[in-house]
């Protein structure tokens, strides 16, 4: 019995990390104000929590953008590791049989 999985199960999940590897890009291309319209709980805490003075909320959009900067790197690198490790065994997978 063959416990490695289908060459269609590893295309699959190649193709689902392409899609996060996007969803990344996007979050990563996308402005920090843009971001915070649809938003209401990750960015948008932290610029609800972050101090105003004077009103002006630059900081606070700032500072969310850091955060959405960081989520959307750490979205790119998994995908991209998952795509090159997968795309690697498919690889393998092909030219071994």
């Amino acid at each position: 019995m063959n416990d490695s999985p289908s060459a269609l199960l590893l295309v699959m999940w190649d193709l689902i990390a392409i899609a996060f590897f996007a969803c990344g890009i996007c979050i990563l291309r996308t402005t920090a104000r843009k971001l915070l319209q649809w938003d209401r709980r990750t960015g948008y805490g932290i610029y609800k929590v972050w101090p105003k003075p004077d009103g002006n909320d630059e900081n606070a959009v700032e500072a969310a953008g850091c955060f959405y900067r960081i989520f959307g790197t750490a979205f790119v690198v998994m995908a991209g590791v998952h795509i090159i490790v997968v795309s690697g065994v498919l690889i393998w997978k092909l030219f071994s049989n």
